[in-house]
C-alpha cells in the first residue's frame, strides 16, 4: 500500500521464493512480508511455494524527529542531570533512544540520559533514534571547595609605632 512498486515473480512448484528488495514508503519502515493483509502471519523464505499466494509488506512509522529537553546546561564536577528526549512520533516503530558524549572524559551519559560531570571542560550529549538524533552542550566547572582552615606564619607579632611586617596565611585545602 502506497510502497515503491514490487514486481510479481514466478516460481515453480517446490522452489522457494527468492528473498525479496525491502520495498520504500515515505515516512514508513518496511517491517517485513507476511501472507495475510493484516501482517500477523510472517512469510518464511525457506518455505517451499506449493500453491498461488500474495506477500504483504508490512509499514510501521518512521520517527521524524528526536527533541532533547535542553539545548545548553552547566554542571561541577561531580554532579548529575538527567536529560529526556522527546521521539516523535511517540508510536514510531524504531524509537529507542542511544545516547552518547563526544568527551567521555569530561561528562558521561547513561543509556537512560542522566549526564555525570567527570572533570572540566565541554562536551556534546547526543541522542540518536530511527536516525534521528539531537544535542545539547554541557559544560563542566570546577566545584567549590570551602576553606576548612586559614593559618598564619606567627603566633603574636609586636609592632612599634611606624613599623611594619609580613604575615603570610595558609588556607587550607590548597585547591
Amino acid at each position: 500500500q502506497d510502497g515503491s512498486a514490487v514486481s510479481n515473480i514466478i516460481v515453480n512448484y517446490g522452489e522457494t521464493v527468492p528473498a525479496q528488495t525491502e520495498p520504500t514508503r515515505k515516512g514508513y519502515i518496511f517491517g517485513g512480508w507476511y501472507t495475510d493483509s493484516e501482517c500477523t502471519e510472517e512469510y518464511g523464505f525457506d518455505t517451499p511455494v506449493t500453491s498461488g499466494f500474495t506477500l504483504y509488506a508490512k509499514w510501521g512509522l518512521a520517527v521524524s524527529d528526536v527533541t532533547l529537553s535542553t539545548d545548553v546546561f552547566t554542571l561541577t564536577v561531580g554532579e548529575d542531570f538527567q536529560l529526556t528526549a522527546e521521539v516523535q512520533p511517540e508510536d514510531a516503530v524504531n524509537n529507542s533512544v542511544t545516547w552518547s558524549s563526544s568527551d567521555e572524559n569530561v561528562a558521561t551519559v547513561d543509556e537512560t540520559g542522566k549526564v555525570i560531570a567527570v572533570d572540566i571542560g565541554t562536551a556534546v550529549i547526543t541522542a540518536e533514534a530511527g536516525g534521528k538524533r539531537d544535542t545539547c552542550t554541557v559544560t563542566v566547572e570546577a566545584a567549590d571547595i570551602p576553606v576548612e582552615e586559614v593559618t598564619l606564619d606567627m603566633d603574636a607579632l609586636t609592632l612599634e609605632v611606624g613599623e611594619d611586617s609580613q604575615l603570610t596565611a595558609a588556607v587550607q585545602p590548597g585547591n
